[in-house]
């Protein structure tokens, strides 16, 4: 127990630790029949006084009425004995508001308010502080991102089927001309990217109101159902392939936009560019998946397109069950001080964000990078045909599309890691180094006509165009902070998937097959980023709050 102070009216005993009405202290001071222990916000009895149970306000009214008191939060000082009194200003008592209904408060030092449970008249005592906020890292965090990266994976399967084999499919869907047919193949994609943008916002909104796992659980499931009935009805019309194209595209917002939901939640912002790195690999998983594995079992397995379908079908059923067995809505423990959860409404964070320069600078890189991106892989069979004459072999062209994807799968777990660890952790100047190798790999697709120079072509645009996604993604939301990353992600893929559609729709309604327009369209948009990129000011490490 430390030392005694004394007030104008009662004498307050500082106490830190086993004390007993009416027992001495270490000092010898004998502490008074009429005096109340203070400890953690209880007031014990002391002899005296009356047992009668007193309300917090009735507390409230009577502290208020006293013309000083003790300071409960400065609790070093009580532990030193050098606990201080305050001034209080004295103010009458409203026994109405007080809910003491007309009765007297007992004259003297505090009532007595009785403890629950209290078993023994000793008890350890201590005066009230902040409790220290506790943090913990689980490592079950990467078997909820791995179980994601399964279900994501199966969406970008579902979109990047046909990238290598766009002229077998509109044969096999009897369409007669490239340009009818490549429009009719890239009509799926648009799909995607429509319902993208119109269910990206009630995405965020059922994120809110639901979390995170139940809405890509429910959404993984619908995703499991409509890829299964594409293996069986997609291949027996086009119709019928549009229907199911669209029941699976329904689900990429609500499974999409966790991505920085999940990073938040589990993750703290040392590894949050990790985390979004290992997310992108698993949209780069899905298209390398599509690209290599499409052509590689109808040409090693002599299988037609239906029995392709039915392949990727099935596949789907452990890599989403996975996820709803394993996957959780956060840890027990928050990784980082949930003030970098926990934030701003989705309404107020639009209002924010409207106002934010950086952040939309950040998110118009963002959409013109993932448009080129978007249609880049979808087109990437007749733009490397159109500018080869067309002698490549699709599956060698399934093969560039792997190494593009494999190496964009290196960098964006690389970039990441080099970032976060980085001193000054800044995004823009690898941001500004990608935009550039993404120009240098465009104009290879151009003038590169031998094997090296299209593989070094391929090596490229993963490394620069692919693997710098993560990245602006990171630069968006610590420029959006304190929006919310499920606010921010559903922004930077709704435009995304916009620009990628007015990408398409120029591609085939425009150039119609000229795809000299379209490269020169996709060289513009490139610059266009890089520009913008040189006008975001990055905020500080204490702005971002990853000091």
């Amino acid at each position: 127990m430390s030392r005694g102070f004394q007030t104008a009216e009662v004498n307050w005993i500082s106490c830190n630790g086993i004390v007993a009405p009416g027992a001495q202290n270490v000092k010898s001071e004998r502490c008074r029949s009429d005096t109340c222990f203070v400890g953690g916000g209880i007031f014990f009895r002391a002899p005296g006084h009356t047992d009668r149970e007193y309300t917090a306000k009735e507390m409230e009214a009577y502290a208020g009425d006293r013309p000083h008191r003790a300071d409960p939060c400065d609790h070093r000082r009580a532990q030193l004995g050098q606990h201080r009194s305050v001034p209080v200003r004295s103010r009458s008592v409203d026994l109405r508001r007080a809910g003491l209904r007309g009765r007297q408060v007992p004259p003297g030092s505090p009532p007595f308010f009785k403890a629950k449970n209290l078993q023994s008249p000793f008890r350890k005592v201590t005066f009230p502080m902040e409790q220290k906020k506790e943090y913990k890292l689980y490592k079950r965090r990467w078997v909820v991102l791995l179980s994601f990266v399964c279900v994501n994976a199966v969406m970008q399967y579902g979109w990047a089927f046909f990238s290598s084999i766009v002229t077998d499919a509109w044969h096999f869907y009897g369409f007669q001309d490239a340009a009818s047919g490549e429009a009719a193949i890239s009509a799926l994609t648009m799909i995607i990217m429509g319902c993208m943008i119109v269910f990206s916002i009630p995405a965020s909104w059922v994120f809110e109101k639901i979390g995170w796992y139940k809405t890509v659980s429910i959404a993984g499931i619908v995703l499991m159902v409509f890829t299964l009935l594409r293996g069986f009805i997609g291949g027996s019309s086009y119709t019928a392939l549009v229907i199911t194209t669209t029941g699976i595209a329904v689900t990429q917002p609500f499974i999409i936009n966790a991505f920085g939901m999940i990073s938040a939640l589990w993750f703290p912002p040392a590894e949050r560019g990790i985390a979004n790195g290992w997310g992108m690999i698993s949209t780069y998983l899905g298209v390398v998946m599509a690209q290599f594995g499409v052509p590689w079992l109808m040409s090693t397995f002599g299988l037609d397109i239906p029995g392709a379908l039915k392949v990727f079908g099935f596949l789907s059923i452990p890599m989403i069950l996975w996820f709803i067995l394993f996957a959780r809505e956060k840890p027990p423990t928050p990784p980082a001080d949930e003030d970098l959860i926990e934030r701003v409404s989705f309404a107020d964070g639009m209002k924010q964000l409207a106002k934010n320069k950086k952040f939309i600078y950040a998110l118009l890189v963002f959409w013109l990078l993932q448009g080129v991106y978007f249609t880049l892989t979808t087109l990437m069979e007749p733009i490397l045909q159109f500018f080869n004459g067309g002698s490549m072999d699709s599956l060698f062209i399934g093969t560039l599309g792997t190494i593009l994807t494999v190496t964009g799968v290196i960098t964006t777990l690389v970039l990441p890691i080099a970032s976060d660890r980085s001193k000054s952790k800044k995004r823009k100047p690898i941001v500004l180094v990608c935009e550039i190798g993404t120009l240098v790999g465009l104009v290879l697709i151009i003038t590169g006509h031998t094997v090296g120079l299209q593989i070094l072509m391929a090596c490229c645009l993963g490394i620069f165009l692919t693997g710098v996604t993560p990245i602006v993604m990171v630069l968006g939301y610590e420029s959006a902070y304190p929006v919310s990353e499920g606010t921010t992600e559903s922004l930077m893929q709704l435009g995304a998937n916009g620009w990628g559609l007015i990408c398409l729709l120029a591609v085939n309604g425009i150039f119609q097959g000229n795809h000299m327009g379209t490269l020169v369209f996709f060289l513009a948009g490139t610059v266009l980023s890089l520009v913008l990129t040189m006008m975001i000011k990055e905020a500080s490490l204490k702005e971002r709050r990853i000091e």
